[in-house]
């Protein structure tokens, strides 16, 4: 446990970025429409307690949002970084500013950054399994959309749990358009607790390979 005594502005300005392990983060390569949200946590390691008075973004790309506003020693928060794929196209970054008030005054910036496809669509944005008996397998469906080169494909998903199984089942091809359905499958190894995961769809397309849902 420390005690905060800082000798200088400097010094007042690094206790509040020393509770931050990761300060930036890149969203990568999303679809428009997909549900985008990173959590920027931290933790208080110091005796006194800490309070944030605000979060501003630099940019209506990504809306912050506090977790908790008062940390006490040992807690652990979040500022909850969304990105904004449903009006805005291209690429886009933001910095959060975030304003401690106590037990000093300082600010912690965090950045955020990311590429939002124009021509790839997620529909819903994100895959919601609701509340789920453990030990019960759910499915959910998701249409991808793409609008461009009718050979466009989806060759593979990955993910980093072996307990999400994703089957595309149909691939239907227009005069400018790619739609994919994907069945996302919670199987019944999954553990119990909240999930929050990323699937990676790895394309056909070699400047954007990666999508991710």
């Amino acid at each position: 446990m420390l005690t905060l005594l800082p000798a200088s502005l400097a010094e007042a300005q690094q206790w509040a970025n020393k509770m931050f392990e990761v300060r930036d983060y890149d969203f990568g390569v999303v679809a428009r429409g997909s549900e985008q949200q990173f959590r920027f946590e931290f933790t208080n390691p110091y005796e006194e307690d800490v309070h944030i008075e605000r979060v501003r973004s630099s940019c209506g790309c990504t809306s912050p949002s506090l977790e908790k506003s008062q940390i006490s020693t040992f807690q652990t928060t979040a500022i909850v970084a969304t990105f904004n794929t449903r009006t805005l196209r291209g690429a886009q970054g933001a910095t959060l500013t975030v304003i401690f008030d106590k037990p000093f005054r300082a600010e912690v910036r965090l950045l955020v950054k990311g590429y939002i496809r124009p021509d790839v669509v997620f529909q819903p944005g994100s895959v919601q399994f609701g509340d789920v008996v453990l030990g019960t397998p759910v499915e959910r469906t998701i249409t991808v959309q793409h609008a461009g080169a009718v050979d466009w494909e989806i060759r593979d998903v990955r993910s980093v749990n072996s307990f999400y199984q994703v089957f595309l089942k149909h691939r239907t091809v227009t005069e400018n358009r790619v739609d994919y359905q994907l069945l996302v499958r919670l199987t019944d190894k999954a553990p119990a607790g909240y999930l929050n995961d990323q699937l990676i769809l790895v394309t056909n397309d070699l400047q954007n390979r990666e999508l991710r849902l």
